[in-house]
């Protein structure tokens, strides 16, 4: 059986090189489904990690790059 790996949103934007609200911005943009996981501060979102590699293409309708 598959074990689902997440991501947090942070460590997204470190291993794509791109900052935390481009981050959120092409989640909420490419209608990527986040998971709210309960962590000892409270909640916060994370993503699987197969999601990652769409978040780093820009696509033309964002007409310019994060690098």
């Amino acid at each position: 059986m598959d074990t689902l790996e997440y991501i947090s949103l942070r460590e997204a934007a470190q291993v794509l090189g791109i900052t935390l609200r481009a981050v959120r911005g092409r989640v909420k943009s490419r209608n990527i489904p986040l998971v709210t996981v309960t962590g000892k501060h409270g909640d916060r979102y994370v993503l699987l990690r197969e999601h990652l590699s769409s978040l780093g293409e820009v696509s033309a309708d964002e007409g310019w790059s994060e690098s």
